[in-house]
Parts: C-alpha cells; structure tokens; sequence
C-alpha cells in the first residue's frame, strides 16, 4: 500500500486521472454486477422502488 503512494506521488496529473477513472470504471462494473445478481434474487421490485 505504501509502495503505491510512493508511485502514485510520482505519476503526472494526467497519469493521476486515468488511474482515477480505471478505479472508477471498476467500481461500477462492481456495483452494476452485485445489482445484476439483486434482480435474479427477486431483489428487482425493491431496487425500483428507489
């Protein structure tokens, strides 16, 4: 973990905001797919209500 601050220190703003989008495109595939696995749960009804 230390390793990567110490790299991420050294990276140039525009290193920074592609990293900062790959970890965000990440999460959402993440979270798209846990709500996938919600709706073949029966889970659909509760989620759209919201």
């Amino acid at each position: 973990m230390l390793l990567m601050r110490k790299k991420y220190k050294q990276l140039t703003s525009e290193q920074r905001y592609a990293y900062f989008q790959l970890i965000k495109t990440i999460t959402f595939v993440r979270l798209n797919f846990i709500f996938q696995q919600f709706e073949k749960m029966g889970f659909s009804e509760q989620t759209h209500a919201l």
